[in-house]
């Protein structure tokens, strides 16, 4: 017993916070929280090609349609940039595959400090905005992104 135990703590012994970010984006969205898939690290390398030499602890949900997004990352030291990289050549393979997704061309990519975060998340109201037309869509995807990156901004501004 004692031997797993003391493993178990040195899990947990990152700084921790990729899961308290994780909350803290999760609750400002409420019921339109959608992503309900967790990766793992194999999963994170292979579908999403992120690099995992560069995290140093993540969090990354997603569901199951591949739309509804939250990748947060920790970098290992001086790694930021790469992990950047990586979401980026993400996003890119994702609009490509669906060009005409208004909501994924809008997936928002941010860092702070040692975290790098992307989302695509919030309401998904394209069906009452046929008759928007494409930037005032853009635009409501990306305000619907910005409240996860105001989360994070208040997240590290309190801590």
């Amino acid at each position: 017993g004692c031997v797993e135990k003391r493993e178990e703590e040195k899990e947990s012994a990152y700084s921790g916070k990729t899961d308290q970010l994780y909350i803290a984006i999760k609750e400002v969205y409420g019921d339109s929280y959608a992503p309900d898939f967790e990766y793992n690290e194999a999963k994170a390398e292979s579908e999403l090609d992120i690099d995992m030499d560069n995290v140093k602890d993540f969090f990354i949900e997603q569901s199951k349609e591949k739309e509804d997004t939250v990748i947060i990352i920790e970098a290992e030291t001086g790694k930021i940039e790469d992990v950047i990289e990586d979401l980026e050549n993400y996003k890119e393979k994702l609009v490509l595959d669906n060009s005409d997704n208004l909501r994924i061309n809008a997936a928002t990519i941010y860092d702070k400090d040692n975290y790098a975060f992307f989302v695509i998340l919030g309401e998904d109201t394209a069906g009452n905005m046929d008759g928007t037309d494409k930037n005032s869509r853009l635009k409501y995807y990306k305000e619907q992104n910005q409240k996860a990156v105001d989360a994070i901004d208040g997240f590290f501004g309190e801590v």
